[in-house]
């Protein structure tokens, strides 16, 4: 018997477990696919933020370095951008989260496709 559930299962489930544990905290949120074209006035203060970001790659692992400050580590090749926008964006309360999700990529030349997923309560 084949296993259905498989990574997308996987990746559905703890986004719904992230979300709920956030909605003790927030009643409503906010998806950022873009960076530059996200509309601020539409997300209040207090909502959640999903900023969403995909990067393709010849390579699957990422060194990244650390923000102590926001208690975080961010992939050294959108550290800039990240940080920048944890600082104007996100409260500081130490319930920022980022994670990486790698799949091969079967659409395109790069080998890879990453997305990393950042959440926080927007200030």
């Amino acid at each position: 018997m084949s296993n259905n559930f498989g990574v997308n299962g996987i990746i559905f489930l703890s986004l719904f477990f992230l979300i709920m544990k956030e909605n003790l905290y927030s009643t409503e949120f906010c998806k950022i696919t873009e960076f530059k074209s996200f509309d601020y006035s539409n997300c209040s203060s207090g909502n959640l933020l999903f900023v969403y970001i995909n990067y393709f790659s010849d390579f699957s692992d990422f060194k990244y370095l650390d923000f102590e400050e926001y208690n975080l580590q961010i992939p050294s090749i959108h550290y800039i951008k990240i940080k920048k926008f944890v600082i104007n964006n996100c409260q500081k309360d130490g319930n920022i989260k980022l994670k990486q999700i790698t799949n091969l990529n079967k659409n395109g030349p790069k080998k890879y496709k990453t997305q990393f997923i950042l959440s926080c309560l927007k200030r």
